[in-house]
């Protein structure tokens, strides 16, 4: 519970600080995990599927090939949004991801490579998973938002900048992280 609690605090106060300084272009993600479907100990059939956060931090972009690297920390917690004989685990990634734009498609590729880590909850039993994993998908920038129109106030000047995105992604690895990633985000 406390890594979803830093995870939600780091979703609510890091866009803030993106707004200036060296954590411009930042990225805050929430979605989606499907995971398929493999053996456990007990229940027999484990298929991991669950909200997710994640959180892009910039370390790199190369303007003229559209390219940008990122260090990406994604949670996922499988289970949570159901009560009973679901299967419940938490999991999570810690990545080099690279988001590469397509000329004249308006879409970019993404491919990463990392660490994961899967910690089972409750009745299900797969054991500690530790291993190495990689990410590819594709995403698309919505629409970037310049004014606010008439809204004013506190939050103002935060939403100035913001910048929209759907993300889809294969996450490939051993069993409980292997599966479908569906996000949607905004980048600072």
């Amino acid at each position: 519970m406390r890594t979803v609690t830093a995870l939600l605090a780091l979703a609510l106060v890091l866009p803030a600080a993106a707004q200036k300084g060296p954590l411009k272009g930042l990225s805050v993600r929430a979605g989606l995990f499907q995971g398929f479907e493999f053996d456990g100990f007990n229940p027999a059939r484990i298929k991991l599927r669950g909200p997710s956060l994640g959180v892009d931090f910039p370390l790199s972009e190369q303007a003229y090939t559209g390219s940008k690297q990122s260090l990406s920390l994604t949670g996922v917690f499988a289970g949570a949004q159901q009560s009973g004989s679901d299967s419940d685990a938490d999991v999570y990634r810690l990545m080099l991801t690279n988001r590469n734009r397509i000329k004249g498609l308006g879409v970019y590729v993404i491919a990463g490579y990392g660490y994961g880590e899967a910690r089972p909850r409750g009745g299900t039993d797969f054991g500690d998973r530790k291993q190495w994993i990689r990410q590819y998908g594709v995403g698309k920038m919505l629409s970037k938002f310049d004014t606010l129109g008439d809204f004013t106030g506190a939050y103002g000047d935060l939403a100035k900048g913001i910048a929209p995105f759907v993300e889809v992604s294969y996450i490939d690895g051993g069993r409980p992280f292997r599966g479908w990633q569906f996000e949607l985000g905004v980048r600072f």
